[in-house]
C-alpha cells in the first residue's frame, strides 16, 4: 500500500570477503579495527576537525582475517563485483564485529548483493541491556558525522553513480536515518542517491515520523519502504520498558506520503522466536518462509 566516515585517529576499515556465486561484503567501522577483530567493542572516538577518511580491507576467510590499508576509495570500490547491486546496511543495537560477520554470511546466502555494513559502537555495556541501549543512542550522535561522510563519499563514487544501490537501516540504526534526514539533507547539497531505502523494524519514536521519512529521499526520489512487525517482541519491550512511547516499528500512524508500509505480523504469526520477531529478514526464518526473501529481494532490487 503506497502512502499519501570519518573515523578519528584510528583506521576505519572495509572488510572484504568474496563468496562463490554471490557478492562481496565490506565493513566501514568507526572503532579501532584491531580491537574489533578481537571481538572487543570500542566506543566511538570524539569528533575533531581536519580528519581524513582511511580504509583498510580485511581479506581471507571468515575464520582468518587480516587487514590491509587502502588509501584510495575509488580503487577499493573497484574490487567489488560491479555487476551486482550494492546494499549498505546500518545495524542496530548490541552488534559487534563477530555478529556482523555472521549476519553478512546470511545476507550473501539470501540476497545476491555486494554488502557494505556501516559498523558503529553499539555493544559498549553488553551485560546491561538498558544502559547499553541508552549509550548506543548517544553514540549515534557522536558517529553521525562519520556516517554522513561515508554515505556521501559512497554516493559520489563512480560505481555508485553507474550502478543501482540500496540502503537498509535496521532497528536502532534507523536513528541514523532520522538524524540524517532532519539535520543534514535539508541543510546541504546532499548527494545521497540510492534507488531504494528500507527502514527495517525501526526502533525510533513513531510520533511525527512522516516529516523526516519524507525528507530522507527528497533529493534522490528513491523507493522508500517501512518494513515492520506489529507483533515485534523486541520493540514491544523497548517501547514498554525504555522509551515509554510507541515505536515506528510497531504501529505507524500519520503515514509518510512517499513511503510504502509493510506489516509482516500476519505472515510471521506463530512462526518466530523472540529474536526472529525483530530480525525476520535473514537467517533460518527466511528459509522457513520463502515469501520473506522474495519481498525483501524486491525492496532491495526495486524495478
Amino acid at each position: 500500500m503506497k502512502q499519501n566516515l570519518i573515523c578519528v585517529v584510528v583506521l576505519s576499515f572495509l572488510a572484504l570477503f568474496s563468496n562463490a556465486g554471490g557478492g562481496r561484503f565490506g565493513i566501514v567501522a568507526t572503532y579501532d579495527y584491531q580491537s574489533a577483530l578481537q571481538n572487543e567493542d570500542v566506543s566511538p572516538f570524539e569528533q575533531s576537525d581536519g580528519t581524513v577518511l582511511r580504509y583498510g580491507k580485511v581479506v581471507g576467510s571468515f575464520d582468518s582475517l587480516y587487514v590491509e590499508q587502502v588509501n584510495d576509495f575509488d580503487a577499493f570500490m573497484e574490487s567489488f563485483e560491479p555487476q551486482k547491486r550494492f546494499l549498505v546496511y546500518v545495524h542496530g543495537d548490541h552488534s559487534n564485529l563477530s555478529t556482523l560477520i555472521e549476519k553478512a554470511k546470511c545476507f550473501i546466502e539470501n540476497y545476491d548483493v555486494n554488502l557494505l555494513i556501516f559498523a558503529w559502537s553499539s555493544n559498549s555495556i553488553p551485560d546491561a541491556l538498558i544502559k547499553n541501549y541508552k549509550t548506543s543512542k548517544q553514540n549515534v550522535g557522536n558517529v553521525l558525522p562519520h556516517f554522513v561522510a561515508f554515505v556521501e563519499s559512497f554516493s559520489d563514487c563512480a560505481i555508485a553513480k553507474q550502478f543501482k544501490w540500496s540502503i537498509m537501516f535496521h532497528s536502532l540504526g534507523n536513528l541514523f536515518a532520522k538524524q540524517y534526514a532532519r539535520y543534514t539533507i535539508p541543510n546541504s547539497n546532499s548527494h545521497f542517491n540510492p534507488n531504494s531505502v528500507i527502514l527495517n523494524a525501526p526502533c525510533v519514536v513513531e510520533s511525527e515520523h512522516s516529516f523526516w521519512v519524507e525528507q530522507l529521499v527528497i533529493h534522490s526520489g528513491a523507493e522508500l519502504y517501512v518494513a515492520y512487525n506489529s507483533s515485534d517482541r523486541v520493540l514491544k519491550a523497548a517501547s514498554d520498558y525504555i522509551e515509554g512511547s510507541n515505536l515506528l516499528g510497531l504501529k505507524p500512524t500519520e503515514l509518510a506520503a512517499n513511503a510504502r508500509y509493510f506489516d509482516f505480523a500476519q505472515m510471521l504469526k506463530g512462526k518466530t522466536n523472540f529474536t526472529e520477531s525483530h530480525s525476520f529478514f535473514i537467517g533460518d526464518i527466511v528459509r522457513r518462509i520463502p515469501a520473506l526473501r522474495y519481498i525483501y529481494d524486491s525492496m532491495i532490487n526495486p524495478l
